[in-house]
């Protein structure tokens, strides 16, 4: 039987790239032979942090990953602009208006926001019982948030944490008012602690720690406009508190050695790190933010999913191959998109339907089908033209019409004729020299670029899908 290992965690703020470590940490609770001893957090990491140990204190990690997925899910639901641009942690899931950045920079929270309404609050007292953390949580936390008056980090250990003090490691002071707390004012703990590694590492009796930073560290491009010479400004000034603590971590190593190290941070010198690194793909995001959606690729998304979803659910099914929700992250960042922003190279691949969704979506007039319906539609259409040129076999194309069955997704267009689609798919963006291009499938899992394909093939496919009967009903 494997043996039991035991880790402590310390997890970065990074606003909506919190959403990266919520995926880890999903996949470490999987691993039960892994099991957790101190959470260092803050802000975005701190969500996380009592979302996980509240759903432990709960009884079973099936609880923490649950409970992780309805405080993301609650946070895309309250992702509207008129309530999370008043919270800084919220803030970072939509794009904010000029008029939320004008206010941002031209008005403090105290004027745009006096009444100090915060829809963070709401989401996590709806979502996490702070009163189990105190009393059952079976891990220690240390939630960091900044003294207002001297700058210092505040810890708040696993008795100390409220609604408040979450809010506090998360409060931004150009978009919150400052969180009060035993009558002293707190903003982010990015500021001071991003997080602490130094009291996690010197006190917590498990001497490994799993560090998930989700900030790059190293931008190469000089920032040269406004937003992005503010946006590095802000990168630096939230990542200088974990450099520090390297390297007084290091300074400690070097200059006292793991075998003559006394008092109170010896065990810093036997302590030992291990690091998951989001830089490298949050640093290279072009979208301002993205939401990835966690489905199992074989069941049936929860009632109430939009179509949008439920088209991911075969989209990644289809195009990637993979079967279950702990592989959708590693799918998608497989698939290009970190190295491939503008769709000029493998990131194409992603487009498999779109072409035939998007001849769905203007031949109707942009009126009749959703965007997630249209596309898929399309994978179908994709997958059937796969198999007219030899790729795919009959049983590849019904399985996506059941998933698509299954799932309440279009796979038949009535009211379009098939030379009005055809139509329609040359002024694709996919044209190029005149010729169209399509994205298909060699298998599941095994997509391609091609503009070497059959004219009849793609006629008899667009005559299997398209009817230019009047809509029934």
């Amino acid at each position: 039987m494997p043996k039991i290992v035991d880790i402590n965690l310390a997890l970065q703020g990074g606003g909506a790239h919190g959403a990266f470590t919520w995926g880890v940490l999903d996949r470490l609770l999987e691993d039960e032979y892994l099991r957790f001893g101190w959470i260092s957090a803050t802000s975005a990491g701190a969500v996380n942090a009592v979302a996980l140990a509240a759903g432990l204190a709960e009884g079973s990690r099936e609880k923490a990953r649950e409970k992780m997925f309805k405080i993301w899910q609650a946070i895309h639901k309250a992702g509207v602009p008129d309530l999370t641009w008043l919270n800084p942690f919220l803030n970072g899931l939509v794009r904010p208006s000029q008029l939320t950045t004008h206010f941002a920079t031209m008005l403090s929270p105290y004027e745009f926001n006096p009444l100090g309404f915060d829809p963070l609050r709401r989401l996590l007292t709806d979502n996490v019982d702070f009163d189990l953390i105190r009393s059952k949580s079976p891990v220690e936390l240390l939630i960091a948030a900044t003294h207002v008056a001297t700058g210092r980090a505040r810890l708040f250990r696993q008795d100390e944490i409220t609604v408040e003090t979450v809010l506090a490691s998360a409060c931004l002071p150009v978009l919150h008012q400052a969180v009060e707390i035993e009558g002293a004012a707190y903003w982010d703990g990015g500021f001071s602690a991003n997080p602490d590694l130094i009291t996690l590492a010197s006190e917590s009796p498990t001497s490994d720690t799993l560090l998930v930073m989700v900030a790059p560290r190293v931008n190469s491009k000089l920032p040269t406009t406004a937003r992005d010479i503010s946006n590095h400004a802000n990168r630096l000034t939230f990542n200088a508190p974990l450099l520090r603590d390297i390297e007084v971590i290091t300074a400690v190593r070097e200059t006292s050695g793991a075998l003559l190290a006394k008092g109170r941070l010896a065990p810093i010198c036997r302590h030992r790190f291990h690091l998951i690194d989001g830089g490298p793909i949050t640093g290279t995001l072009w979208q301002q933010r993205c939401l990835i959606l966690r489905f199992p690729a074989d069941a049936i998304p929860p009632a109430g999913s939009t179509n949008f979803q439920r088209a991911c659910v075969v989209c990644i099914d289809t195009a990637t191959g993979y079967g279950n929700e702990a592989q959708v992250g590693r799918a998608i960042h497989d698939s290009g998109v970190p190295r491939d922003e503008r769709e000029e190279g493998d990131r194409a691949l992603l487009n498999l339907g779109h072409t035939f969704g998007h001849a769905v979506e203007s031949a109707t007039g942009y009126r009749r089908w959703l965007h997630g319906e249209a596309v898929g539609a399309g994978l179908l259409m994709a997958t059937a033209m796969s198999r007219e040129c030899g790729f795919l076999s009959a049983q590849d194309v019904s399985r996506l019409q059941r998933l698509l069955e299954r799932t309440g997704l279009p796979t038949h267009i009535e009211g379009v004729a098939p030379q009005t689609a055809l139509d329609h798919m040359r002024i694709d963006k996919k044209v190029k020299a005149g010729r169209m291009r399509l994205v298909l499938l060699r298998g599941i899992g095994d997509s391609f670029v091609t503009a070497d394909y059959s004219e009849p093939a793609l006629l008899r496919t667009l005559d299997a899908h398209f009817d230019s009967a009047p809509v029934s009903g």
